[in-house]
């Protein structure tokens, strides 16, 4: 993920959502069959035409080049991260997109990406050197304790899904769930037990203190024709291509499983069926 020089605060996400949605807002005003209102839930399809509206932000209204580097539409999956997941934080590119669409400001370039520049002058900067002085002071005098302190990294462990059962029928949009050791995100990939088919990405799934973790993910589409076919569902834990896939290149659709995984499952699979999940007691 490409960082950016400090991170920005929940306040400034959950600003940043809101100016997001009147920016839209205006769009739907002005075209309601093209930009019509949806929920912000974990329904990435939900998204598209919000991200059709980002596209004709720069691109049409703004007239931009659509082989500038400096913007970086988000995809689906990323609005719908941004919407719903209060730990996303998105890239430097994606983030500075998003804020001039929100605020109808050019896109920064060069030193001034970065979101939050430091201002420090005449006795603020005395003040922030002294700070800078004290915490390097600090980070010396206990560097040694910290590093034989410090215990060593545990390797996750354990991973298992435990519902759905292997062989079950499941509505398109079913809730997996298992348990995992030493672990915060569980990322689960559902691919059609057919010749050549593609691995589909789920939003990441957050793992509970006690080791638990349970989310909703799409098992195929809506064409009727998916009710019957079987489908393998995988967690994965750390899988690097995919957080490359997702914050470099907007993609969360593979060719194979993820398997520079630290650790996986081996195949649930499940059948398709036409009924709806029950809500959830």
């Amino acid at each position: 993920m490409e960082n950016a020089l400090q991170t920005p605060t929940d306040p400034d996400i959950i600003a940043l959502r809101e100016d997001i949605k009147r920016t839209y807002h205006a769009y739907t005003a002005r075209d309601h069959d093209r930009f019509p209102q949806f929920d912000y839930n974990t329904n990435r399809a939900n998204y598209e035409p919000l991200r059709s509206s980002f596209e004709e932000e720069f691109y049409v209204i703004r007239g931009l080049d659509r082989t500038n580097t400096t913007i970086h539409i988000p995809s689906t999956n990323t609005l719908a991260l941004l919407f719903t997941d209060s730990t996303y934080v998105p890239g430097r590119k994606i983030l500075n997109t998003c804020r001039s669409y929100a605020h109808g400001r050019p896109i920064p370039t060069g030193d001034e990406s970065a979101p939050y520049p430091a201002k420090h002058t005449g006795r603020n900067r005395v003040w922030w050197y002294i700070v800078i002085g004290m915490f390097i002071l600090i980070a010396v005098a206990g560097s040694y304790t910290m590093l034989h302190q410090t215990p060593a990294r545990i390797a996750p462990s354990k991973l298992t899904i435990s519902y759905p059962l292997h062989g079950q029928t499941v509505p398109r949009r079913p809730f997996v769930a298992g348990r995992v050791a030493n672990a915060d995100t569980v990322w689960v990939v559902v691919r059609p037990v057919t010749l050549g088919a593609k691995c589909y990405v789920q939003p990441p799934i957050p793992v509970k203190k006690d080791g638990t973790w349970r989310g909703q993910v799409f098992i195929g589409g809506l064409d009727p024709l998916n009710i019957g076919q079987a489908f393998e569902i995988r967690a994965f834990i750390n899988p690097p291509s995919v957080y490359r896939a997702i914050e470099e290149e907007e993609r969360d659709v593979f060719n194979e499983w993820p398997n520079d995984a630290e650790l996986a499952t081996h195949s649930t699979v499940v059948i398709r069926g036409p009924e709806l999940e029950k809500p959830a007691k």
